[in-house]
């Protein structure tokens, strides 16, 4: 099994000030909301990053807990929602793409034109 690296975030880090891990749930369930979250990641933050970390889905269940807890202490994140509702009357895209604008609205480091042209291109 390969195990998760940073070397492409060290890559980015090295030209761009922060590097945005984006990750959407809810896209395959039938009924219910969608949600969108992100982790705003800085050189900075990446040297102190919490060692247990690695892919969610390789965290023992004992240990999700605690380690959700130094994730929480270390770094901006944000969960952006979009409801069933939202889903019924414009789509699944639609909703994904308005849960990961609210998500990117949400955080300080976030400058809305430097991702313009990226987020014209979210379908929905």
């Amino acid at each position: 099994m390969a195990f998760p690296s940073l070397d492409l975030e060290r890559e980015l880090l090295e030209k761009h000030d922060v590097v945005i891990g984006i990750d959407e749930v809810g896209r395959g369930a039938l009924a219910g909301p969608v949600a969108s979250g992100a982790f705003f990641l800085t050189a900075e933050l990446l040297e102190g990053m919490p060692k247990d970390l690695k892919d969610s889905k390789l965290v023992p269940e004992p240990k999700r807990a605690a380690l959700a807890h130094e994730v929480a202490n270390w770094g901006e994140a944000r969960v952006g929602l979009s409801g069933a509702e939202f889903v019924d009357q414009r789509g699944i895209m639609a909703a994904l793409k308005a849960a990961v604008i609210q998500t990117l609205n949400d955080v300080s480091v976030f400058k809305p034109d430097r991702f313009a042209g990226w987020l014209s291109q979210l379908p929905g």
